[in-house]
Order: structure tokens, then sequence, then C-alpha cells
């Protein structure tokens, strides 16, 4: 779930500012997800980390812990080539990503009222 106040005191309730982090993170975060996607079944462990990485930055503002977990439990995993957690996080992954598409769907309707 998208902490919108924390976004709304992060970013001085600049909507605008907001539709354009909404909008790139719409375009990135699918992009990213896939490279984890890619990454995490050839095990390149390098790739992993490195995409994890990205993605966690991508979505630190937004609030959304689980997601977030998710991603830097998967960056470690990368990290220190730990393949038995892999499948289990890819999971999470991919709960946490829909429900945060939902959540920028949602927050891209209300900034776009605004």
């Amino acid at each position: 779930m998208i902490n919108v106040n924390g976004l709304l005191e992060a970013f001085d309730s600049d909507w605008d500012l907001i539709r354009e982090l909404v909008t790139l993170c719409q375009e990135k975060v699918p992009e990213y997800v896939g490279n984890i996607k890619t990454a995490a079944d050839a095990k390149n462990f390098s790739q992993l980390e490195h995409h994890a990485h990205k993605l966690k930055g991508s979505i630190a503002h937004f609030g959304c812990q689980e997601f977030y977990d998710c991603v830097y439990q998967l960056e470690v995993a990368g990290r220190e080539h730990k393949s038995d957690s892999i499948p289990g996080l890819m999971d999470t992954l991919e709960q946490e990503f829909k429900s945060f598409e939902a959540g920028l769907r949602e927050l891209s309707q209300k900034a776009n009222s605004r």
C-alpha cells in the first residue's frame, strides 16, 4: 500500500512532482521487475543485485514497506549468492509488484484530479 501522506510530506504537497514520479515509476518499475526475473532465472547474482538495487531506490519514497523489504532481500541474495531464498522472494515480489501497480494507478488518478 502506498503511503500518500508520506509522499505529500516528502514532496511538500507538490502534486506536479508526485505526478511525474508516478509516471516515471509506471514506466520503469515493470522494466526493473522484469530484469530481476531474468537475472533470477539465469542465476546471475550480480545482475540480480544490480537490478534489485535500482528498483529499491525507485520505490523508496512510496512507503510500501513489504515491497521494499522483499526487493532489499533480493539485493542481498544476489550479493551473497543465496539461491535458495530466491524462489520464495520472487513469489513475494510478484504479489507486492501487483499491489504496487494498483496503488500507482490509484495515486495517478488522485494526482490527475488535482
